[in-house]
C-alpha cells in the first residue's frame, strides 16, 4: 500500500518573490518522499512569510493544517522541508 505525503514549504524572507528557497525545499521534499517511496499528493507554500511571528498571515499553513484535520486518514507522512538536510541533535 502506498503512503501519501503532504508537504509544507515556507521561507521567511523573499522580498523579490524569486521563490528560490521554496523551490529548493520542494526538490528536497520530493527527493525525501521518493527515497521513502511516499506519494506526494500535495504541496502548500508560504513564500516571504515569517514563521516566528504568530500574528503573521500564513494562508497555506492554515490550509495545510485544515487538510490534515479533515483528511488525516489519507496521510501516512508529512514532510516539512525546513528540516530536510539539517542535522538533528
Amino acid at each position: 500500500m502506498s503512503v501519501n505525503a503532504a508537504c509544507y514549504l515556507q521561507i521567511s524572507k523573499d522580498p523579490n518573490q524569486r521563490k528560490l528557497g521554496v523551490d529548493d525545499q520542494r526538490t528536497s521534499c520530493r527527493d525525501l518522499c521518493a527515497e521513502e517511496s511516499w506519494e506526494v499528493i500535495g504541496y502548500r507554500e508560504d513564500n516571504d512569510t515569517s514563521a516566528t511571528n504568530w500574528r503573521a498571515d500564513r494562508p497555506d499553513y492554515d490550509r495545510f493544517l485544515f487538510s490534515l484535520a479533515v483528511c488525516s486518514s489519507r496521510f501516512g507522512a508529512l514532510a516539512g522541508a525546513r528540516r530536510v538536510g539539517r542535522p538533528q541533535p
